[in-house]
């Protein structure tokens, strides 16, 4: 049996971080469905970088010593539109196994989602192995039964 979470590419040459990636594209691709791949956002930035003049020294050195800061950021799977509502769409091999770094930067963007005032035409969504293979089959063989399938997967 493959392992669900080594990384893997298409045959067009697409690099996915797991299958459950590969085969959730597959399934939208399939679908005709217009989607962003791989869509990183800034949480908490921009970032700082290391002090160069030394009035920058003065002010930063404490905080930073000789090191800068990165951005926090966010690398969301899918990003697509459907009825007016942005899907945000992290596959994962199983929803049991999402890090707590992973479940704060989607709590962070919840609140970002919110300040921007797209809270009620957004939607985050977790969607595990077995979800993904199931909207798979939808999207090969039944496809007037994919989104009803999709519209069953809760809300992270």
């Amino acid at each position: 049996m493959l392992n669900i979470a080594q990384r893997c590419t298409n045959a067009d040459g697409v690099k996915f971080d797991s299958k459950t990636e590969m085969h959730f594209h597959a399934a939208l691709t399939a679908m005709g469905v217009d989607f962003q791949f791989q869509v990183k956002e800034e949480l908490i930035g921009p970032a700082v970088h290391k002090p160069k003049t030394q009035n920058e020294k003065f002010l930063l050195l404490p905080l930073l010593k000789d090191r800068g800061v990165e951005a926090i950021c966010l690398t969301i799977d899918f990003v697509f539109v459907r009825e007016g509502i942005t899907y945000y769409v992290d596959t994962k091999g199983s929803k049991s196994h999402v890090k707590r770094d992973s479940k704060l930067r989607y709590e962070i963007w919840k609140h970002i989602l919110v300040l921007r005032g797209r809270a009620t035409t957004s939607r985050i969504l977790f969607i595990s192995a077995a979800e993904v293979k199931t909207l798979g089959e939808r999207a090969a063989y039944l496809k007037s039964e994919f989104w009803p399938c999709f519209d069953q997967i809760k809300e992270r």
